[in-house]
């Protein structure tokens, strides 16, 4: 995968999810020092190299998943986006009450609660306009 050189976090979205799109254009914008680097879970070269990571595609596909380049250590969940949150500058005073939430339980509710109501377009499945939809 290309690793932009000052890329300190590698974040796996569904570029299937129009949700996911959208958080992922405004993250480019909001990311001024160029610390992430987005690699949708739908790329063959990040896909074939899930196992090495010790995540399956089924988790990857329910919830935001995160490596730090680094360390190669990965998280999820609500812990993904408060890593997300350490790197991107006009992010970082959502940190400490990101980082409370999850102490306190409410975070990973939380996130599953927004990531539930995701919706995902099938790239390529579209037939004479019609695309089905999948509420995951």
């Amino acid at each position: 995968m290309n690793v932009h050189r000052t890329a300190k976090l590698e974040v796996w979205y569904d570029s299937w999810c129009p949700l996911c799109q959208q958080i992922h254009k405004r993250l480019l914008k909001l990311d001024w020092f160029k610390s992430l680097q987005f690699v949708s879970i739908r790329a063959p070269e990040l896909v074939a190299t899930l196992e090495k990571y010790g995540v399956s595609m089924e988790q990857v596909e329910k919830e935001l998943h995160v490596r730090w380049i680094a360390s190669n250590s990965i998280q999820s969940g609500i812990h993904a986006v408060i890593s997300i949150t350490k790197v991107v500058p006009p992010l970082w005073p959502l940190y400490p009450v990101l980082a409370l939430l999850a102490r306190m339980g409410v975070g990973e509710k939380l996130y599953n609660w927004i990531a539930g109501g995701r919706m995902i377009i099938p790239v390529g499945h579209c037939t004479d306009g019609l695309c089905p939809l999948n509420k995951k």
